[in-house]
């Protein structure tokens, strides 16, 4: 049996659909240089999960002149968060001093995280 007629792809209901050459996937293990693939037109799409980068990282000319789509998706669920999370079994985090000055490096304001972006 051919992988056209596995697949469905004479079907009437796949008229227009899925009608692509090649699928490629391509793996970064750095979301840096994912990043700049995306702004070099190496790559077609990228769903950014870094509130940082978010806010920082996507001025680039493509971006600008409206090339690229910047989209922001609703959320629907509750508890989404992003943040650090410190193993406070280690020695160095159980000294009350190093827990203060790591509230000090973090200011939030009406739950929103604002030093980090703020900083950039």
């Amino acid at each position: 049996m051919s992988a056209s007629r596995i697949l469905g792809k004479d079907l009437n209901v796949k008229v227009g659909r899925d009608n692509f050459d090649e699928i490629r996937y391509e793996y970064f293990r750095d979301s840096t240089v994912a990043l700049e693939a995306f702004k070099g037109d190496q790559i077609d799409f990228r769903l950014e999960n870094s509130a940082l980068f978010w806010a920082t990282r996507y001025d680039f000319p493509a971006a600008k002149e409206g090339r690229v789509k910047l989209e922001e998706f609703p959320i629907r669920s509750r508890g989404v968060m992003q943040g650090f999370v410190f193993n406070t079994r280690r020695e160095k985090f159980q000294d009350p001093r190093v827990a203060a000055r790591l509230q000090l490096c973090v200011r939030f304001r009406g739950g929103e995280q604002a030093a980090v972006l703020r900083s950039v």
